[in-house]
């Protein structure tokens, strides 16, 4: 019969000499960064700890200046103030390290189809998030802008997401879907 023993320690079980000691959730991350030519760099931080912290040691590491880099995680922009725990982060999980103006290029042309077959065509920056394309959308063709959803790859587009996080290049299309709901549409 399995005996407890009892120490300040996580309990453990005794089985025939063999001690088996429960897992102990751990207050570290191992994430690592990697740059547009794919070369990565691993960090070991607490979940607790800014990210200004991995920030700062990359571009020391890496002869860059902090003001010139924007780190992103699931293409979504990551903040010094930041903390992996805020940011969900799972241990392995890959940072994206780019330079300022690769990040942001240039504009981008975007076509929105809606269900009636018009189309309409948007510049946006990549970095912009995509509730800037679907206000302008909706204004013009006079939607309310909370009954329309846009699809891009049979997906539903969330309005803070951005170009560059969907991977949306020059001259993708997207869909604009009316939601079954109503509201009142606001125009001019």
């Amino acid at each position: 019969m399995p005996s407890i023993v009892i120490s300040n320690e996580t309990p453990s079980v005794i089985t025939n000499d063999v001690e088996e000691i429960e897992p102990q959730p751990t207050n570290y991350i191992n994430l690592h960064v990697k740059d547009t030519d794919d070369i990565k760099l691993y960090f070991r931080l607490k979940k607790t700890t800014q990210m200004r912290k991995l920030m700062d040691s990359y571009c020391d590491r890496n002869a860059l200046d902090f003001y010139l880099m924007v780190f992103l995680f699931n293409g979504r922009r990551i903040y010094p103030h930041q903390t992996p725990y805020e940011l969900d982060l799972e241990d392995d999980d890959a940072i994206d390290a780019v330079l300022h103006q690769q990040w942001r290029r240039e504009p981008i042309n975007i076509k929105v189809k809606g269900q009636d077959g018009f189309q309409a065509s948007f510049r946006i920056r990549k970095s912009a998030a995509l509730k800037k394309l679907m206000d302008q959308y909706c204004y013009q063709y006079c939607l309310d802008v909370n009954g329309v959803g846009l699809l891009f790859n049979g997906y539903l587009v969330q309005p803070e997401q951005t170009p560059f996080e969907l991977g949306i290049e020059d001259g993708d299309e997207m869909l604009a879907m009316l939601h079954l709901r109503t509201g009142h549409a606001r125009c001019l």
